[in-house]
C-alpha cells in the first residue's frame, strides 16, 4: 500500500495537476452537496454516512493539492500558512 506523499506523487504521475485541480472542485462541492442534505435532514443516519465519505474524498483531494503547490510554492504556502495561524492566535486572544 502506497502512502503519504508517495501516493500523491503516484496520483500527479499518473494524472495532471490541473485534472487533480479539477477532481478537488468535484469532490469539494460533493461536500457541500452533503453538508445541505444533512442540513434538510440531520436525523438520516445515510446523510452523515454520505459527509464522512466526502469530508474522506476531500481531504485525500487536499492533501494532493498541499502537495502539487509546495511542490511549486514551497516558501509561499510556509509563510501564508503562518501568517494564517497568527492571525487566527491573535482572534482567538482578543
Amino acid at each position: 500500500m502506497i502512502k503519504g506523499k508517495a501516493l500523491y506523487k503516484a496520483c500527479l504521475n499518473k494524472s495532471t495537476k490541473e485534472r487533480q485541480l479539477i477532481k478537488f472542485l468535484e469532490e469539494s462541492s460533493e461536500l457541500n452537496q452533503a453538508i445541505a442534505k444533512y442540513l434538510l435532514n440531520p436525523k438520516s443516519a445515510s446523510n452523515m454516512d454520505d459527509i464522512i465519505e466526502e469530508l474522506i474524498d476531500t481531504e485525500l483531494m487536499v492533501k494532493q493539492l498541499k502537495y502539487i503547490i509546495k511542490l511549486e510554492h514551497s516558501i509561499l504556502y510556509t509563510t501564508k500558512k503562518k501568517e494564517k495561524l497568527q492571525k487566527v492566535n491573535k482572534q482567538l486572544n482578543d
